[in-house]
């Protein structure tokens, strides 16, 4: 539930740049709500951007339930005049305090969602005057933020092992680098991954976790996830254990080799 709040603000949110011209973008390209359909999504990205849109198109009060198709992930937000009053129905202990942890939330919820529904269930519901709400540009520069530092991690990710590295994918990224003939390999070995039940969409590598397959006598293959970053490279096989240590320092002892 959305922590209460102690005293009423005197003013609204003064708006970034950026957020000024997000909602100018958006009103330009006011999309229709479709409400009962299933809209697909494919990463955390899209989840939050759909969420906080519909947030953002919501004028009038409503109840709008959330769910996701693939899982018991589910949502209820009442919704008014483009403000977040209430979210319920997350699975989380921890009061909302800020716009980042309601994102936050939001994200964790969703986390395996391959598509999502909107359904109104509730129209002119009773708004509550103990309730913080949180405007649409809040909760929207939060999501940005969130986006960036993940793009940041992403990147970081890689160089940490760029000097074992022989070959490199970022999966999450699409970024490559290496020989020909070893991506090659790289990529003919993720195909195969998923039916020895490895494979693990970016969305879904939300836990740390690092796979190690001997390919010879001189190469491994690795496979990492950690902030929904997926990374798979070979190496020198002689490099396994600095390899291990420098992940386990990585994922602050977190990670699930297998």
């Amino acid at each position: 539930m959305i922590a209460p709040r102690h005293q009423k603000p005197t003013k609204g949110p003064v708006l970034s740049d950026a957020a000024e011209r997000e909602m100018l973008h958006q009103l330009a390209t006011k999309r229709v709500p479709t409400y009962g359909v299933w809209r697909s999504v494919a990463s955390e990205a899209e989840v939050l951007s759909e969420i906080v849109t519909e947030i953002g198109e919501t004028l009038l009060a409503r109840r709008i339930r959330v769910t996701a198709r693939n899982s018991a992930a589910v949502a209820d937000m009442t919704v008014s005049n483009r403000h977040l009053v209430t979210l319920e129905g997350i699975r989380t202990s921890e009061t909302l305090e800020t716009a980042e942890a309601v994102v936050q939330a939001l994200a964790q919820e969703f986390v395996s969602a391959e598509a999502l529904k909107f359904e109104i269930i509730a129209r002119a519901p009773k708004l509550t005057h103990t309730a913080r709400s949180w405007p649409h540009v809040v909760l929207h520069e939060a999501f940005q933020a969130r986006g960036a530092a993940q793009d940041c991690a992403r990147t970081s990710l890689i160089r940490e092992f760029e000097d074992m590295a022989l070959s490199w994918i970022n999966l999450t990224a699409h970024e490559e680098n290496g020989d020909a003939n070893q991506l090659a390999l790289l990529k003919k070995i993720t195909v195969a991954l998923p039916s020895q039940g490895h494979g693990t969409t970016p969305l879904q590598c939300n836990q740390p976790r690092l796979t190690l397959i001997p390919i010879d006598e001189t190469m491994l293959f690795a496979e990492m996830c950690l902030n929904h970053t997926r990374v798979q490279l070979t190496a020198n096989i002689h490099d396994r254990a600095r390899l291990v240590t420098r992940w386990q320092a990585l994922s602050a002892g977190s990670q699930t080799e297998t």
